[in-house]
């Protein structure tokens, strides 16, 4: 019984010995190959992807150009500040008024300060005449909201015009609902006060001189820093190279005594040069082209290419576009950064880095190339060929419908832009 006994204990002891030496094992393998399968992730090629999806890209070109306009400058023979007394881009008839002229800021301020008094004691005027009748709480509510959207609207394209009609609207809505609630401010007293300060300012702002436009049109407020523009027989005669060193050329300035110009005619041309391969893309009688100013509010207008005249010797070509609209974001411009926009396609984008070329060899042994991108679907890779519309240094563009064997690329499929080193082909396991 010992000996059996001794021996069993020995045989147990061997087993126990045994699992704690896989344990141990164990202990020791599981950081091994967790660190092992770690290096493979970071040694292991890193694809990229992005999803098709529909977007919409614009085919355009950046020129720097200048707006003729049918235009003539509209002096002061004194001298002096000017208060303006239209806005900008306002019709003007002969002889109207355009401008007062102060000896100094401080004529102009007080001006401002009385029409803004004028504004105040009209909008307490028009409040204390406010019906008390039920019913007009909510429109007046409505009115008050609509003033304030105007307010940010207004600020946020600096129109500073609009901005004061625009709390002039929320004021009056205010003191007409104070007068419905029965929670008006003496209001009489307030416009007596205002009275007064109306006389006052009246007395300072006392022009030396008054300014009439000298002929009907669109007037335009100008500072003494405005450019004087080449009028259109100057600038229509020069050759393509001339044209280019004419627009980089430093400014010339109207001076102090210009206050403004009228613009006789809605019409106006625009004057460019570009280089001979983007000029192919110019036609004689194209009317489906804009042009957009991101310096002036990002407004953009119809154009037609009016005359493109070549210069192969030095790779250019002078460009003349003609437009029919005008606005008081045009009326100011002069030499300007632009662009002309040839046409807009909605499709699917793609970025350019996922652009493959594929060759494909024909029964009578010649070779085809295909331009195409990969697309991931199922742990494989699979070559689908695309028609590019429309692309420029990132991305490019291609119809939103299946064409096999032409645009095989669908909307949400998984488009490799980064094999991570992998060498690509048709149907290859990833």
């Amino acid at each position: 019984m010992n000996e059996n006994g001794n021996a069993g204990a020995a045989s147990g002891g061997g087993r126990k010995r045994g699992r704690y030496l896989r344990l141990l094992w164990l202990l020791v393998l599981v950081p091994v190959v967790y660190f092992a399968v770690q290096v493979a992730f970071i040694l292991a090629p890193s694809m990229q992807y992005e999803v098709a999806t529909l977007d919409t890209m614009t085919e355009s070109i950046a020129v720097t150009g200048q707006v003729v306009l049918n235009s003539r400058p509209v002096y002061s023979s004194t001298g002096g500040v000017p208060y303006y007394t239209v806005p900008t881009g306002q019709r003007v008839a002969a002889d109207s008024d355009i401008a007062m002229i102060f000896k100094s800021e401080s004529g102009v301020q007080a001006m401002d300060n009385l029409y803004a008094v004028e504004q105040e004691i009209a909008g307490l005027v028009e409040a204390q005449e406010t019906d008390t009748a039920g019913g007009a709480m909510e429109t007046l509510l409505d009115e008050m909201q609509d003033g304030l959207y105007n307010v940010l609207a207004s600020a946020e394209v600096y129109d500073y015009t609009q901005l004061d009609e625009a709390k002039n609207e929320v004021t009056l809505a205010a003191n007409k609902i104070q007068i419905i609630a029965g929670d008006a401010q003496d209001f009489g007293t307030r416009i007596a006060a205002l009275e007064a300060l109306k006389a006052q300012y009246q007395a300072q702002a006392r022009p030396v001189a008054t300014v009439q436009a000298a002929e009907v049109g669109f007037f335009v407020p100008s500072s003494a820093r405005d450019v004087i523009p080449m009028g259109y027989e100057a600038i229509s005669a020069l050759p393509p190279l001339a044209l280019q060193e004419a627009l980089a050329a430093p400014p010339s300035y109207y001076g102090a005594n210009v206050i403004g110009h009228i613009v006789s005619d809605f019409k106006w041309n625009f004057f460019t040069t570009v280089s001979a391969k983007d000029a192919e893309k110019f036609v004689v009688g194209d009317k489906s082209l804009q042009l957009l100013f991101p310096g002036a509010g990002n407004v953009s207008v119809p154009v037609e290419v009016q005359n493109v005249v070549p210069d192969a010797e030095n790779g250019l070509a002078a460009v003349e576009l003609f437009c029919e609209y005008v606005g008081p974001e045009v009326l100011t411009l002069r030499v300007e950064e632009a662009q002309v926009v040839f046409g807009a396609y909605k499709g699917i984008r793609l970025s350019k880095s996922a652009l493959r070329m594929q060759d494909v060899t024909n029964e009578d042994g010649s070779v085809n190339t295909y331009r195409g991108v990969y697309e991931e679907f199922g742990n494989m890779a699979y070559f689908r060929r695309i028609d590019i519309v429309m692309e420029n240094e990132h991305y490019m563009m291609v119809p939103a419908r299946y064409e096999e064997g032409v645009n095989e690329v669908e909307l949400y499929d998984k488009i490799i832009i980064d094999s991570g080193g992998v060498e690509l082909h048709d149907r290859r396991i990833l």
